[in-house]
């Protein structure tokens, strides 16, 4: 017990170092957490199903990236503490440092081998290749750390160990105590610059009509990370690569200096369901994304063009779709610079796809002339169609509605880049349906803004519905279906009380 002891306290203090130092390189550096990438090359991996059952089962997104936040140095510790025991009951055999290393690093070998399609994931701005590099050296830096700290703490040989000395057990138990204090200190800074106080962030107007433009503070956000990239602009460039024939790269100033669109286009959540409040309207900035393809030259073999975040996100467009001149590569939101959380410096803007296809903190742009599925395309999601929604914003449910007079009924509708032709609204739960007025169109790629006037008679419960017509004349799909895998269908409806 007390050999095993030993390696447990020795086995701590390596975990306590390690934890440590990814707590820096991910503060300082935007060098990514062991859990960030094992989410990365995890969860990808799981079906739409399994996914949303999992997030279930955790109490919802925001409770399952608090686990994987705190559990990544939890489990950091953990194996370096199994790995000091291992390395305990190994120390006494001959050779035994020389194995204890030659584990360490298969093992560290194995990691990056499995974690190798996602290491170009970097949170600071750093170009994919340099990202890459970054975070194999930084689990390079960290197994050799542990390693070094295990073997002076338990010295192959059948020398007293330095950890069977109780002075020696209690110095090395309190520099555990205070790296684990510098860990968390640091953690606590990284919890407090997290998603989880905005990730899933509405736009629900209560009662209200809403303005046509939506502010940058209130768009809605969804975001995979578990803190989002905090780009050095400095670092970041914007790559041009693939089958193409000139590959380049951009800095932010250049891609600012190219001619651009402005163009008002909404953006939907894939998860916004009926009225969910996941789906927000803005003004955005930059050049197409045909430019850019067209200075590169695609070379006849292009068959998709992979949008790549630096935080490893990844979304594929079909050729065809990635050509048309309302997809952007927008800069400015609403007449100034994009916002971290929305995708600074750089992001993409894709009219008739969910929000999940706008790739956002863009680094790299790349002509595939083979086909891939992209990060949640590989779980199962289809996100390349909008549905056609409509919502009723006013009056809210449970309202009292006054009988004999006027009251208005106000809205949003949206049909991907379809545009809205026709609103219509019922009072009586659909059986008999009337025309809304279209009060605000500012683009065929964005929501219209509705409204009707309603006098109710007689008193008594009443079911408020809306249902729109997208641009082709197409009536918006009835019946009801969930989130998964290509967006929710169904009606919005609002029940009142008329007094």
């Amino acid at each position: 017990m007390k050999r095993l002891a030993g390696g447990l306290l020795a086995g701590l203090l390596a975990g306590s170092a390690v934890a440590l130092l990814e707590a820096l390189l991910r503060t300082f550096g935007g060098v990514s957490l062991p859990s960030e990438l094992a989410g990365d090359r995890i969860l990808p991996q799981v079906s739409v199903d399994a996914f949303l059952n999992l997030l279930a089962i955790a109490g919802g997104p925001i409770k399952a990236k608090e686990m994987a936040f705190w559990g990544g140095f939890a489990g950091v510790v953990a194996v370096s503490v199994a790995g000091g025991v291992a390395w305990e009951l190994l120390r006494r055999r001959r050779r035994a440092g020389r194995l204890g290393l030659a584990i360490v690093v298969v093992f560290t070998a194995g990691v990056i081998a499995a974690l190798w399609p996602v290491l170009g994931a970097g949170y600071g701005g750093l170009p994919v290749t340099a990202a890459a590099a970054a975070t194999a050296l930084s689990l390079l830096a960290a197994a050799a750390l542990a390693a070094g700290i295990l073997r002076w703490a338990l010295p192959p040989a059948a020398t007293t160990t330095p950890l069977d000395s109780g002075r020696r057990s209690l110095l090395v138990s309190g520099a555990s105590l205070v790296l684990l204090a510098a860990t968390g200190g640091f953690a606590a800074r990284l919890n407090a610059d997290s998603t989880f106080g905005y990730d899933g962030r509405r736009t629900l107007v209560g009662g209200r009509r809403r303005q046509p433009v939506t502010a940058v503070d209130d768009f809605y956000s969804v975001t995979k990370n578990l803190i989002d990239p905090d780009v050095n602009v400095a670092l970041w460039r914007l790559e041009v690569t693939g089958a193409v024939q000139h590959p380049y790269t951009l800095t932010i100033d250049e891609l600012r200096a190219l001619t651009g669109r402005i163009q008002e286009t909404t953006l939907e959540c894939i998860s916004n369901g009926i009225a969910f409040g996941l789906l927000s309207n803005a003004v955005w900035s930059g050049p197409a994304l045909r430019a850019l393809l067209d200075r590169a030259q695609i070379l006849p073999s292009g068959r998709l063009v992979e949008l790549r975040g630096v935080d490893g996100y990844v979304y594929p467009l079909p050729l065809e779709r990635a050509l048309r001149d309302e997809v952007l590569v927008a800069h400015s939101m609403n007449g100034a610079p994009l916002v971290r959380k929305h995708g600074a410096p750089a992001r993409a803007v894709i009219p008739g796809a969910y929000g999940e296809a706008s790739a956002k903190w863009l680094t790299r742009i790349t002509v595939l002339d083979h086909d891939e599925e992209g990060y949640y395309g590989t779980q199962g999601w289809r996100a390349g169609f909008v549905h056609t929604t409509s919502v009723i914003d006013q009056p809210v449910a449970g309202a009292v509605v006054a009988a004999g007079a006027t009251a208005l009924l106000a809205g949003v509708a949206f049909a991907g880049d379809r545009g809205v032709s026709a609103v219509e609204v019922s009072s009586d739960g659909g059986r008999s349906w009337q025309p809304a007025r279209l009060d605000y169109a500012g683009s065929p790629t964005a929501w219209v803004l509705w409204s009707a006037d309603w006098t109710p008679t007689a008193p008594g419960p009443a079911t408020l519905k809306v249902r729109a017509y997208d641009g082709t004349g197409k009536l918006q799909e009835p019946d009801p279906r969930g989130i998964a895998p290509s967006g929710a269908t169904g009606l919005h409806q609002v029940e009142v009380r008329i007094a």
